[in-house]
């Protein structure tokens, strides 16, 4: 959580890049993250990056919304940098993230929808790499849309070499948790399942990462989700335990 005054101050170092972008500042959505307003495109989202870890995120996610379009995420609009900082704008997306609905209020066929917007990403031949309640948006009208693309990795490609990209660890997998091995599809998978579950208060693991879970808890059962996500979380607990007994 940011404070407000914290959030003003990062505004107002923010403002000459603002104008750099040819848009009018609206309102903040995390500590580097701001709603703004662009004659051309309207409403849209300016992403701000300082330290080189946050740089190497960003250049990677606009690097990956620049080649590929689709209606489960947002459009690329620029990529630049602006005394010190890179920025990077895209599409504003109406709705709310899945940590903000009340369980109750979430879509019939969530599990569906995510699954469909994994499965068209991963036609590009990448992984999202962070899949967690705060990177899903649910839009007015029921539909999921993808956010926050800075951990995404090519399919096979090893986590070692990929070290500066953020892994949520209660969400993630044995591979991108440990960095090593190639990184999967049912990486994604694995943690939509973590996220499906946290969604209905119902984390397996308590919201400890699966390492710590490995080394602290039984193996999970009664999961209320369908038999192959029940089935992925059994391998990579028993990849977890393999891993740490190495």
């Amino acid at each position: 959580c940011v404070t407000g005054e914290h959030l003003v101050m990062n505004t107002f170092a923010n403002q000459t890049l603002f104008r750099a972008c040819g848009v009018t500042y609206v309102a903040p959505l995390s500590e580097n993250v701001f709603q703004c307003e662009h004659k051309l495109y309207g409403t849209v989202v300016i992403k701000v990056a300082r330290s080189l870890a946050e740089k190497r995120a960003l250049m990677a996610e606009a690097d990956f919304l620049s080649k590929y379009a689709s209606d489960y995420w947002a459009n690329f609009h620029g990529y630049g940098s602006q005394n010190h900082a890179d920025w990077l704008m895209s599409q504003y997306l109406e709705g709310k993230t899945l940590n903000a609905i009340e369980p109750d209020l979430l879509p019939q066929d969530l599990i569906t929808k995510l699954e469909f917007a994994l499965l068209n990403l991963h036609k590009t031949g990448y992984l999202h790499g962070d899949i967690k309640p705060h990177n899903v948006i649910v839009t007015p009208n029921n539909q999921v849309r993808l956010i926050d693309f800075g951990s995404v990795i090519r399919v096979d490609a090893k986590y070692r070499e990929h070290s500066h990209t953020t892994v949520s660890r209660a969400y993630s997998a044995t591979r991108p948790c440990l960095r090593i091995g190639p990184a999967s599809k049912n990486d994604d998978f694995y943690a939509l399942a973590m996220t499906l579950l946290s969604c209905h208060d119902q984390h397996p693991f308590a919201g400890l990462s699966l390492q710590e879970a490995a080394e602290l808890l039984p193996t999970p059962s009664n999961i209320d989700l369908p038999t192959r996500y029940q089935i992925l979380i059994q391998k990579e607990w028993q990849r977890m335990r393999h891993s740490l007994k190495l």
